[in-house]
């Protein structure tokens, strides 16, 4: 049950107050395993939520990650409806449409916008202590995601920017058995280092998209300037725009438990055929 991890959820909100689930799995020592959250811990709290509150007045029940409730959030929908006087549901989740509309349409939603990279640099700075030189490249590195900066930072996840450089000098080259080999590599990950390598990748497309000669607001998170110029001019700007929807889909399907061995091939065998179709003309002739 949810609750016989109650001391380790402590003990790691305590060490890393940004952590995602993939970080969570990880402290816990249960990596590998499906996150869910089960029929027991609804009737746990269900049960916990009609006793008499004892200090304050009010009851309030937090649930993190709440995409994960699934098929059994239906088991709180009628208490949401109809909560006990004084009760409070919070449903935190960064995965909005993962959660039954059911409940969607009976809470008041509201949104948090991504950390900005000056606050994740400062944080990093001033209270994590990164050195000067290298906070700014792992602000870039995060996605701005202050959880993956701080695992940037201590060096426990895996280095985007070596994957993505190798990734696309393999599907450039058309080079399909170290496609393949990449493709097992990272299909190996585990599903949320996936999900956030996606998110990465994204990110570093729209780069190759905004890459104006001397714009100073772009960031190379690749192999310094020279990738994200060389796939700027040498493709049209339609292939990167199909590559961002197939990276957005491999994103989603992650998520819903597919063969991410085959999902990445699938998408580096797509790239691979969008960035043949799309080279520019004048590099051809």
């Amino acid at each position: 049950m949810t609750t016989d991890y109650l001391d380790h959820w402590r003990d790691a909100i305590a060490t890393n107050p940004w952590l995602n689930v993939f970080q969570w799995t990880q402290f816990c020592e249960v990596e590998g395993k499906q996150v869910d959250i089960h029929k027991e811990d609804i009737q746990h709290v269900t049960g916990d939520l009609s006793l008499q509150a004892f200090e304050g007045g009010n009851k309030v029940l937090i649930i993190w990650m709440a995409q994960f409730l699934a098929k059994e959030g239906n088991r709180l929908l009628k208490m949401i409806e109809e909560p006990p006087e004084h009760t409070y549901f919070i449903l935190l989740t960064n995965q909005r449409e993962q959660i039954l509309p059911t409940i969607r349409s009976r809470c008041m939603q509201v949104f948090f916008p991504p950390m900005e990279e000056n606050e994740i640099l400062r944080l990093l700075v001033e209270d994590y202590k990164i050195e000067r030189t290298e906070a700014p490249l792992i602000a870039r590195q995060s996605v701005n995601d202050m959880g993956r900066a701080l695992a940037l930072a201590h060096n426990s996840m895996m280095n985007f920017k070596d994957e993505m450089a190798t990734w696309f000098r393999a599907i450039i080259g058309r080079k399909g058995h170290e496609l393949t080999m990449w493709s097992n590599k990272m299909g190996s990950q585990e599903k949320e280092e996936q999900k956030q390598f996606a998110l990465f990748a994204i990110a570093f497309i729209r780069n190759i998209l905004w890459a104006i000669p001397g714009n100073p607001e772009i960031d190379y998170p690749v192999d310094g300037s020279e990738m994200i110029k060389y796939l700027h001019q040498h493709y049209h700007p339609e292939a990167w725009h199909s590559t961002v929807r197939g990276l957005q889909e491999t994103h989603e399907k992650i998520s819903r438990n597919a063969n991410t061995k085959l999902l990445w091939l699938s998408l580096s065998v797509s790239i691979k055929n969008q960035l043949a179709a799309y080279r520019l003309q004048h590099i051809n002739s």
